[in-house]
């Protein structure tokens, strides 16, 4: 650290109050714009991070005296300017020999007091944004026995998809769902067909998706029976393949194009395939509506379409899911007579759809999502296998335990960390889902922090 004062580091700003009046920034003074505090005196601060400033000020006769000539309402007269509006800002208090302050944060402690921004807020719980629900409501990571992992996947909620694998040994993926059957499983590691449940051998993890609501959708050339959740952001649905020249679509549940576009999607022939059993991804930061990944290769990066063609992509200007088609003689994923199952993930308080940008170091990026993650996918765009995570394995930082989705391999425990903290994923490896300076697409279920619509400063 290059000073242990607050403002120390290009990371922080500081006010000091006992050094005749200072901004400190970067292990200096920034400026000597506020005024000296003297002891019994008490200062205010408002902070823009929207736009960027700070202001300092001292309550005089009940009365704010801004420095500066400061006026916040107004975004004049700041002491600090240019502060960087990409991150989130922490309060801190430091002293140093004798010195001692009081923090006053209840509303409470503002009666009285005159020429107060009436557009910002005091930093109180009061004012916090309000959680609006539960991620449990909508989504769990349970853990049990294999003999057992399956009836308590079950009994977390009564329409659902569930998602198996054993921790302990190198056994396939299990993925099962109301819409299919609850014996009647796909594994993400394979391509191959439907086929019936087998109880893990090992100790497991189950990731349970809640799907209360349901529609049967006609409004593209192919009917969907489809299971979702909009609050989550979720939708499972089924069809029978229709034709492989590429002009088939799939209408979504009103309630689900009500969230807007589409951001991900994970489909899979249920049957032999003659043509692409692969798991089929299509996702919103992929660089074309033509390209997709899959499950079963972990080669497989941000391509084009192969000769079998590609997944399912969400079309913005008709807002019909469709088929991307192959190179040869436009073959898509969507065989006449085969039955299907698709995964659909959009944009919501709970769910985080993206990419960021690799930097190949144990000191990673930090993907500020806006939720406290509890489950995530992740695929970085080289030769790498999809890791997942939840906040249940281990259930502390660093999350050092992880599962590949393309393989049937046990839980790993090393050389991939993250930590899980309130607002996203802090990378802490140079490995996947961090190799290199690649991206790495992801999607995250979380707690949210509050509605997006809150902006008070």
């Amino acid at each position: 650290m290059a000073d242990d004062l607050v403002g120390g580091r290009a990371e922080s700003w500081g006010w000091h109050l006992n050094n005749g009046g200072e901004v400190y920034h970067n292990g200096s003074t920034a400026n000597t714009l506020p005024s000296a505090l003297s002891a019994g005196t008490r200062g205010c601060l408002a902070f823009d991070p929207i736009n960027g400033k700070l202001w300092t000020g001292q309550i005089s006769g009940n009365t704010i005296a801004w420095d500066n000539s400061g006026d916040p309402d107004a975004g004049t007269g700041a002491v600090a300017a240019g502060i960087d509006t990409t991150r989130d800002w922490l309060i801190a208090f430091g002293g140093r020999s004798s010195i001692a302050a009081t923090a006053y944060f209840a509303e409470d402690e503002w009666i009285g007091v005159t020429n107060r921004p009436t557009t910002f807020l005091s930093l109180c719980t009061d004012n916090l944004p309000a959680v609006m629900d539960s991620i449990d409501n909508h989504f769990k990571t349970v853990l049990d026995t294999g003999a057992n992992i399956k009836t308590t996947a079950e009994a977390q909620f009564t329409d659902y998809l569930a998602w198996i694998k054993d921790r302990s040994n190198a056994n396939n993926h299990q993925l099962f769902d109301t819409l299919r059957g609850t014996t009647a499983i796909l594994q993400s590691n394979t391509t191959a067909a439907e086929t019936t449940y087998s109880a893990p051998a090992g100790n497991s993890v189950a990731w349970c998706w809640n799907l209360p609501s349901s529609e049967t959708n006609t409004s593209g050339t192919i009917s969907v029976i489809w299971k979702y959740n909009a609050t989550l952001g979720m939708a499972v649905g089924t069809f029978t393949g229709g034709s492989l020249g590429g002009s088939d679509t799939l209408g979504i549940p009103a309630a689900m194009a009500a969230l807007g576009n589409c951001g991900m999607t994970i489909a899979k022939d249920r049957d032999t395939n003659t043509y692409n059993s692969n798991w089929l991804i299509w996702h919103k930061d992929l660089t074309s509506t033509s390209h997709h990944l899959y499950f079963t290769t972990a080669t497989q990066t941000d391509a084009g379409a192969t000769s079998y063609g590609g997944g399912w992509y969400y079309d913005v200007a008709s807002g019909f899911l469709k088929p991307q088609a192959g190179t040869s003689n436009a073959v898509t994923p969507n065989e006449s007579g085969d039955r299907y199952v698709i995964y659909c993930f959009w944009e919501t308080p709970f769910c985080k759809i993206g990419k960021y940008t690799n930097n190949g170091n144990a000191e990673g990026p930090f993907l500020n999502c806006g939720v406290s993650p509890v489950w995530g996918l992740f695929k970085t765009d080289a030769s790498a296998s999809w890791c997942i995570y939840d906040d249940a394995r281990p259930g502390y930082n660093p999350v050092s335990k992880y599962l590949l989705a393309d393989t049937s391999g046990s839980e790993g425990t090393s050389g991939h960390d993250v930590d899980l903290v309130s607002t996203g994923v802090k990378m802490r490896t140079a490995d996947v889902p961090n190799a290199g300076s690649s991206s790495t697409f992801y999607v995250i279920i979380g707690q949210p922090q509050g509605p997006a619509e809150v902006t008070a400063r």
